[in-house]
């Protein structure tokens, strides 16, 4: 059996400090040297770093966040024009492309809103927008402004979850620092 057992092979210092977990000499977290630091140093020090990248965690959510809430409120926006437009639909009867677009205003053009909403663009090309048309795009945007409240609602539950979770390991961290400085509390009582 012991046929099958190679040499051993002897592995530096320096090719440890390489390796991620190797010698106790090597940095911390962000490069820091931790042999000289006590152990409620190195813990504030990796609860800090937490810390930031809970805040970094934190600030994308809340981006994507804000961008949505700017989606659903230009798309509530197009909705209440649509809305308008369907009154005028009704006194003039089908209506030009060019009428809709300014009505939308000009950075919403019907091709982009077709194209936007998955529409086929030759029904928008020809000129005229009728009642069923009209109809199409507003069910589209509806299902559209329902997704996206939809996926807000999901993005606003991860980030109550991030908010609870970075709580809850400050609170742990705060509890386990005041059971050190009590145990030191406690030593240097009975030193004395």
């Amino acid at each position: 059996m012991t046929d099958r057992i190679g040499a051993s092979t002897i592995i530096a210092d320096e090719d440890l400090a390489r390796v991620t977990g190797g010698s106790l000499g090597m940095p911390g977290p962000g490069g820091i040297d931790m042999t000289n630091m006590d152990l409620e140093s190195i813990l504030a020090l990796v609860q800090q770093q937490r810390q930031d990248q809970a805040d970094a965690s934190l600030h994308n959510q809340m981006s994507q966040i804000e961008q949505r809430n700017t989606t659903l409120t230009q798309m509530n926006g197009t909705l209440q024009e649509l809305g308008n437009l369907e009154g005028l639909l009704d006194q003039q009867g089908a209506l030009s492309t060019d009428t809709v677009v300014h009505h939308l205003g000009a950075e919403t053009t019907l091709g982009a809103l077709a194209a936007d909403l998955g529409l086929d663009r030759e029904r928008v090309d020809d000129g005229s927008i009728d009642a069923e048309d009209m109809d199409m795009i507003t069910d589209l945007l509806h299902d559209r402004i329902d997704s996206t409240t939809a996926a807000q609602e999901m993005d606003m539950a991860a980030l109550q979850t991030m908010l609870d979770k970075r709580n809850d390991a400050a609170a742990l961290m705060a509890t386990f620092m005041e059971k050190m400085q009590n145990t030191r509390d406690a030593i240097l009582g009975n030193i004395s």
